[in-house]
């Protein structure tokens, strides 16, 4: 789709998952969210609640709360850079230094518009055929996005365009408002004249033709 953001497609995100090891999942649901002290029941109830191979551990993932190891009831404290190069490597299948670390993205960028809760995020550039990027979040461990060359040229030429979702102007907001009151503004004053034009130029034809040609004189 020409206008769509990139994203981690689900076939890929589930593809690229490792096997659930539930041999070693010793606590259930409820007794994970009682050692962390975390009130899991509006989770539970508008939620969602997963249960992945966190580095190699089975953990319980609570959205918007803590992830806990499904074998210890640990909480998993933010992986660091080189672990979440580990997940990089894993996810792409490929060896670890052709993951490369680009500085941590602490504000959203063209490809992370709707993701501002979630930073800050690794970010690795894969050294593959697509140009990969991958993002990672410090907190779950998990492959947030991916992206290809394809679909960043996609989103330039669609959505970024379109949600004037330009990083530089993001960054200046009052700028960025300036340039949508006054683009929006502009446009709606042309569609007013547009409108008024019309208006003025319709003539019912004489005698009066259901067949008649386009009603418009000039």
């Amino acid at each position: 789709m020409l206008a769509a953001c990139p994203r981690l497609e689900p076939e890929l995100r589930l593809d690229r998952l490792p096997d659930l090891d539930l041999a070693r999942v010793k606590l259930s649901l409820s007794e994970a969210a009682e050692k962390t002290g975390f009130d899991a029941q509006p989770v539970w109830s508008g939620g969602r609640i997963t249960l992945p191979m966190v580095m190699d551990r089975p953990a319980y993932f609570f959205t918007g709360g803590p992830t806990v190891f499904a074998d210890t009831g640990e909480v998993m404290e933010p992986i660091n850079e080189n672990q979440a190069r580990t997940v990089a490597s894993r996810f792409m299948r490929l060896p670890e230094d052709k993951m490369h670390y680009v500085p941590t993205l602490s504000e959203p960028d063209q490809r992370t518009p709707g993701q501002g809760r979630q930073l800050p995020q690794y970010k690795y550039v894969v050294d593959d055929s697509d140009d990969t990027e991958l993002y990672i979040q410090p907190r779950t461990g998990e492959v947030s996005m991916h992206t290809t060359h394809e679909s960043r040229l996609l989103a330039w030429i669609g959505v970024i365009r379109y949600w004037i979702y330009f990083e530089q102007l993001h960054v200046n907001q009052p700028l960025l408002y300036g340039i949508v009151v006054w683009t929006s503004t502009i446009a709606t004053v042309l569609a007013l004249i547009g409108l008024i034009i019309g208006v003025i130029k319709f003539r019912w034809p004489k005698p009066f033709r259901w067949s008649a040609a386009i009603p418009y004189a000039g």
